[in-house]
């Protein structure tokens, strides 16, 4: 038997290393330390309730650039309210909208209280001279507030002042993602994005956006797994993973955003390269391909990614969308994404024919409203479209959303899009003998 194990026999309680609740009875004196660990005991619950919700962010938490920088200021992002939980199961609770600063010095940090001994920092933040890739990462913070009066025990007078509260907050610090230090990242990978680090115009940010998210899903990794599943490996993958790993990220830390960094300033910042919602972590023994939790969460989160990249592409007044071929601005696409088209009533969308361009796909075809929700659960969990593998994909028209007769009239009728889906995926784009219709294709 280890030397760590016990032995114990059936109906008898196991109480090594559990949570100590004082107790109370009549006639006892109560010190402060015993009201002290009380709280620790309370703590120590909440975050076994947390450790079960898993970690992650569960609302809020949304960060967006304020300020890139680019004036030779320190750039300012803007933190949303919101609440993550970390892994060791603690609450990470911001209660008012925050703009931070990204200072390359901040000032020093005041002393904490203690509550979070185990959430101290792996390091100060900083801000490169040189293009940097940073992660923005929130912790638990805590301080003190108001001041209360003490006694002495000996004549009951106040003998002094003590803090009142401690306050339980958030801290917020950038860690640098070197790419260098991936080893789960071909050499090719690395010589490509080192590449693209050196340009600046807007199909190579584009494309370093995509491919640097990549990076974080563990894209590659991933597809070497299901080359190689009975490979040994420790299961890790992707660059939290590594940061973790490597001790620069701390299991009391939240990803809540990269940022790319140049000395123009900020060029870009992606949420949910690094932004995920609350998720039980899988068994040390589970394999990364069996679905679980953190699968589901990251194929929310690369659909997601997607679609904000779309956003910025759209609303860039540099940007000409009509003349996007995506094999241009994605080195990978996600399993399934929407896209918005030009039109008479949208003044800013893609070319339907441009943007596919190059990327193997049937004519477009109409797809049933009805099945677009199971179109994006199934996408879910399937791996990301690497564009240079030569991937096919299903294009389709919501009928909806294509429908004439479903506009009231004198109203304006929505904005085109398409919806996208591996061609992996089953196909669902056929409408004949539709349940509600015979055939809707006549007015098309």
């Amino acid at each position: 038997m280890a030397a760590s194990l016990i032995q114990r026999f059936l109906d008898q309680p196991i109480l090594e290393r559990g949570i100590s609740n004082p107790t109370f009875v009549n006639g006892r004196i109560l010190t402060a330390q015993d009201l002290t660990d009380l709280q620790t005991a309370d703590q120590a619950q909440h975050a076994q309730l947390g450790q079960a919700l898993g970690d992650g962010v569960a609302w809020g938490l949304e960060a967006a650039l304020v300020a890139d920088g680019s004036d030779g200021q320190a750039p300012v992002v803007r933190l949303s309210p919101g609440l993550a939980i970390n892994r060791l199961g603690q609450a990470i609770a911001l209660s008012v909208g925050t703009d931070i600063a990204l200072a390359a010095k901040p000032p020093p940090t005041p002393t904490g209280t203690g509550l979070f001994d185990a959430c101290k920092p792996p390091g100060a933040s900083s801000l490169p001279l040189g293009p940097s890739v940073l992660l923005l990462v929130a912790s638990p913070g805590s301080g003190y507030r108001e001041k209360a009066p003490v006694l002495g025990f000996n004549d009951g007078t106040v003998s002094g002042c003590g803090d009142r509260y401690a306050v339980e907050g958030v801290r917020l610090r950038t860690e640098e993602l070197r790419l260098s230090a991936l080893v789960g990242l071909r050499p090719t990978t690395l010589d490509a994005l080192t590449a693209l680090t050196a340009k600046d115009d807007n199909a190579s940010l584009s494309q370093l956006r995509n491919w640097l998210a990549h990076v974080c899903f563990g894209t590659e990794e991933l597809a070497e797994m299901l080359r190689d599943p009975f490979v040994a490996s420790d299961r890790r993958y992707g660059a939290i993973d590594a940061l973790r790993a490597a001790g620069s990220l701390s299991d009391c830390e939240v990803p809540l955003a990269l940022i790319y960094w140049t000395r123009k300033g900020v060029r870009f910042l992606d949420q949910w390269a690094v932004r995920r919602r609350l998720t039980r972590r899988p068994a040390a023994t589970d394999w990364p391909l069996v679905p679980n939790d953190r699968q589901a969460s990251e194929g929310e989160a690369m659909l997601l990614q997607f679609q904000d990249q779309i956003e910025a592409i759209l609303g860039n007044p540099t940007e000409t969308p009509t003349l996007i071929r995506a094999s241009e601005r994605f080195v990978y696409l996600p399993p399934v994404g929407m896209i918005a088209l030009m039109s008479g009533t949208s003044a800013r969308g893609f070319h339907p024919d441009l943007f596919f361009e190059g990327i193997v796909h049937r004519p477009i075809a109409y797809l049933e409203g009805a099945r677009l929700g199971m179109l994006l659960r199934m996408g879910l969990s399937c791996p990301a479209q690497a564009l240079a593998s030569g991937v096919m994909v299903w294009v389709y028209r919501v009928r909806e959303n294509a429908d004439p007769n479903a506009t009231p009239a004198g109203r304006p009728g929505p904005g085109p899009y398409l919806v996208f889906g591996s061609g992996h995926l089953p196909y669902l784009g056929d409408p004949h003998f539709d349940v509600n219709r015979w055939d809707y294709c006549n007015w098309a």
